[in-house]
């Protein structure tokens, strides 16, 4: 969530259909013992080298992009409150919990849920696990293989089964 919440328009480009990830937000306690709020949302770099990295759309991310992009608000962050400031993370925690109601999806999922789902497709439809670790960002192909083992099973059947 912290790699969207930072996103900036600079950061999409449309023309070569990229998007650049290179940092991170994330809510941390408030410092400023005056100020009104406990918590602050912060944007830093990303965590890891490996989490910088250059992700293609799809033409269904590229069109959702393009929507956003049309927003008044939306004129430094992708993803933008009512009033242009960066979305706190539980706000789209809030946004993403009404939408799974609205959709009539299961109350179990949590936006970095779809990360997984996200992994998860790839690697059912047989794309090699070293390209599913980079688009993710893991700073190795057996951190991929650890998570998402579970997924390989069918893929398996899959490949002995191009020798019959």
């Amino acid at each position: 969530m912290g790699e969207a919440q930072a996103l900036i328009w600079e950061d999409i480009d449309f023309n070569e259909k990229m998007i650049s990830i290179s940092k991170t937000a994330s809510t941390i306690k408030n410092r400023d013992e005056d100020a009104d709020t406990k918590m602050v949302t912060v944007i830093d770099s990303a965590k890891t080298v490996h989490s910088i990295r250059q992700v293609p759309m799809n033409k269904a991310v590229e069109k959702i992009l393009r929507k956003q992009k049309d927003k008044p608000q939306n004129d430094v962050f992708v993803f933008a409150s009512k009033v242009g400031t960066l979305l706190s993370a539980r706000n789209i925690g809030r946004a993403y919990k009404s939408s799974l109601e609205r959709t009539k999806l299961p109350n179990t999922f949590n936006v970095h849920s779809t990360r997984h789902t996200f992994a998860t497709r790839l690697l059912e439809k047989n794309v090699n696990p070293k390209i599913v670790s980079e688009l993710l960002g893991h700073a190795s192909i057996q951190i991929t293989l650890d998570l998402y083992s579970h997924v390989l099973p069918p893929v398996k059947h899959d490949a002995v089964n191009l020798l019959d």
